[in-house]
């Protein structure tokens, strides 16, 4: 039980983590999976292959999305 159950932890929540970005991007979770994350990406989260990346207090400042929608860039 033990390995499947941590299984099931990591993909609720690479599910989750799916939700999050496509709620901020405008989209569909669908739409995000599939254009937007590389699926080795998510293959070497559930193999335990990705490291923990730490952002510097300069860095967790900058916004991860530009905070003008897409058509007021334009």
């Amino acid at each position: 039980m033990g390995i499947m159950y941590s299984l099931l932890l990591m993909s609720n929540k690479v599910t989750q983590a799916i939700k999050n970005v496509a709620k901020q991007l405008g989209n569909r979770p669908a739409t995000c999976r599939k254009y937007y994350v590389h699926p080795a990406v998510i293959d070497a989260y559930l193999e335990g292959m990705l490291v923990q990346i730490k952002c510097n207090t300069t860095a967790s400042k900058i916004p991860l999305i530009h905070p003008m929608s897409y058509n007021q860039r334009q």
